[in-house]
């Protein structure tokens, strides 16, 4: 149930509460291609609104990637992203987050200097079981959909974003949703605004904290009503955690080599670490046609 006066009082037909609400865990060997494509396509398998796959890369890729992400951090004096006000964290990579697409896009641009040559670090299959991109580029042309990055004019979006979370206070990530972020996109048609339905969060758990950092998904997503009266549209994020305590929400422990796929549009965050660091890979990803998939970061 949801609490009353605040939440029930800025809901309407439009928003989503998922029936059967639940994710879904497999081994690396018992991928299946379909429950990614189910969760892209339509948002959910059967009431998950998560995939989690369990050991997809080995703890040696992942030092790997550590070292390298490590190193670039150092020559960058902490990497590509300052202090936004909203999220606290060291970066490679570019990220949309308020940007429009030709912002977005050149800083794709120059960010790429230095995320190119950490991902290049790795051998080829390295970065494949890390990310899946060959993987989901066969599953969706067995359905006659393209699968790549997202494009504006000439340039692209970015292969993937790496981030060590820091200290945000109570939450290493506080609730928020990642369709909002849309909104901007269509202000110079960019064609991630194009996105259905949900947008879908990508994350690879890089290295995993020894105390707290849990992935946190509640039961809800929000509408642009409710992202307008809470003042977080264009943005999604942050959202009171005073506002969720009666919701529904699932809680999964990440560990080094696990990745998954989220319907991003439910309300998710990451629980406050207390020992440990928890670096990750990310993009997100949005149908925009028939057939037609895009990512972007």
């Amino acid at each position: 149930m949801m609490k009353q006066n605040t939440f029930i009082d800025m809901r309407d037909e439009n928003e989503k509460i998922a029936d059967n609400f639940s994710y879904i865990e497999v081994d690396r060997k018992d991928i299946d291609g379909d429950i990614i494509s189910d969760l892209i396509l339509n948002g959910e398998r059967n009431g998950s609104v998560l995939y989690v796959i369990r050991n997809a890369f080995t703890p040696d890729v992942a030092q790997s990637l550590v070292d390298s992400f490590d190193a670039k951090l150092d020559e960058t004096q902490g990497g590509n992203r300052p202090y936004d006000g909203y999220v606290n964290a060291a970066q490679i990579g570019a990220t949309q987050f308020l940007l429009k697409g030709e912002e977005y896009v050149k800083g794709v641009t120059e960010n790429n200097l230095n995320l190119v040559p950490v991902v290049n670090s790795l051998r080829d299959e390295e970065v494949e079981s890390i990310f899946l991109t060959s993987f989901l580029e066969q599953v969706f042309i067995q359905k006659g959909i393209h699968f790549g990055p997202a494009r504006l004019k000439g340039g692209y979006s970015s292969f993937i974003s790496l981030r060590r979370w820091l200290d945000n206070g109570e939450m290493s990530l506080w609730p928020h949703d990642d369709y909002a972020q849309l909104s901007i996109a269509m202000q110079d048609n960019f064609e991630i605004a194009k996105t259905r339905r949900d947008v879908v969060s990508f994350n690879a758990c890089v290295e995993a904290a020894k105390g707290g950092g849990m992935l946190k998904v509640w039961n809800y997503k929000p509408n642009e009503n409710t992202r307008r009266r809470l003042g977080v549209e264009g943005k999604g994020y942050p959202y009171p955690l005073e506002l969720l305590e009666n919701i529904e929400a699932l809680e999964v422990k990440l560990n080094q080599g696990d990745v998954y796929f989220l319907n991003a549009s439910y309300l998710h965050g990451v629980t406050s670490v207390s020992e440990g660091k928890r670096f990750s890979a990310g993009r997100f990803i949005g149908h925009i046609g028939d057939h037609k998939i895009v990512y972007w970061t």
